[in-house]
């Protein structure tokens, strides 16, 4: 039997579910639909409640009144020069020097004291020159330049047979 202190309409509610334990009825027991069977000679609807007016499914989009002017004006701002230090590259030379005098050798020890300092590259000229894209001449050839093609004319008449016969006599 189920406790004293369980409402009438609880213990009517919970004829159609199967808790698994006889007597056994909380009211969570009610949302589950895995627990909930239906009355003899009727069929489970198991469909959901319909949601509220003003619910949104997914994330509320939020609404900005000036967001038309925002799309069709260009930002006028002027960016300076400044660089975000964390683009730099990181300064492995500076970040040896001070694991060595924080006497840190092990490669473990060393991954963590390089990521808690975080030492980056001074924004001067020489580094800032590092990190500009270089541009090459036009005419520049990587590599070994490739032979020209040996005419077709001059292999199917000959021609290199006659000059290597003149120049041996």
């Amino acid at each position: 039997m189920p406790s004293r202190n369980t409402s009438l309409d609880l213990l009517k509610r919970c004829e159609y579910l199967a808790p698994g334990q006889i007597g056994l009825c909380r009211k969570s027991m009610l949302t589950r639909e895995t627990l909930q069977r239906p009355k003899t000679g009727q069929c489970l609807t198991r469909g959901r409640s319909k949601q509220p007016t003003d619910f949104v499914y997914g994330v509320p989009t939020p609404r900005n009144p000036n967001e038309i002017l925002q799309c069709f004006s260009w930002p006028t701002k002027e960016q300076g020069d400044k660089i975000d230090p964390k683009c730099l590259p990181r300064d492995f030379h500076r970040i040896n020097l001070e694991s060595i005098k924080e006497r840190i050798h092990p490669v473990p020890e060393w991954i963590r004291f390089a990521n808690e300092k975080d030492y980056r590259l001074n924004p001067t000229k020489r580094v800032l020159g590092r990190l500009r894209k270089l541009k090459f001449p036009t005419d520049m050839t990587f590599g070994i330049i490739a032979r020209p093609s040996t005419p077709m004319q001059c292999i199917i008449a000959h021609r290199y047979k006659s000059l290597w016969e003149e120049h041996a006599s």
